[in-house]
């Protein structure tokens, strides 16, 4: 029963994964345009469908921004730095995490384009 309900939430997550969308500015790895076809979650908030703008704020590199693409601002957090696997060209520019049934499914990880390095976001227990 276990095993089929872990079958289930994969089959959804990866569902929803390929919905997601992304362009990117080219020249700024540092900034990408990320479109959900459905609501996620990120710390203390819910995104509604659509797309967001995430972006690596000051120099220090550990803030992340993430705004609606009309800049109305949605999540400004800590964030811990990871290496994007080696050679793994299929590696979603967004992973999402499991959530119970009729939550959204939180954004554990944003892996920039043109970066080798991606940001997890922290999630606290109470959640």
């Amino acid at each position: 029963m276990a095993t089929r309900n872990w079958a289930r939430t994969a089959v959804a997550v990866a569902l929803l994964a390929a919905g997601i969308s992304t362009t990117t500015a080219w020249s700024n790895p540092r900034l990408n345009y990320l479109t959900f076809s459905g609501a996620v979650a990120l710390p203390g908030v819910t995104l509604p469908a659509g797309t967001y703008i995430f972006e690596v704020v000051g120099n220090g590199g550990d803030v992340v921004r993430v705004s609606s693409k009309q800049g109305k601002p949605y999540f400004m957090g800590f964030t811990r730095r990871i290496e994007r696997p080696l050679g793994r060209r299929d590696v979603p520019i967004a992973t999402l995490g499991e959530a119970p049934a009729g939550t959204p499914p939180p954004i554990t990880a944003w892996l920039p384009i043109g970066s080798s390095r991606g940001h997890r976001f922290v999630y606290t227990d109470s959640r």
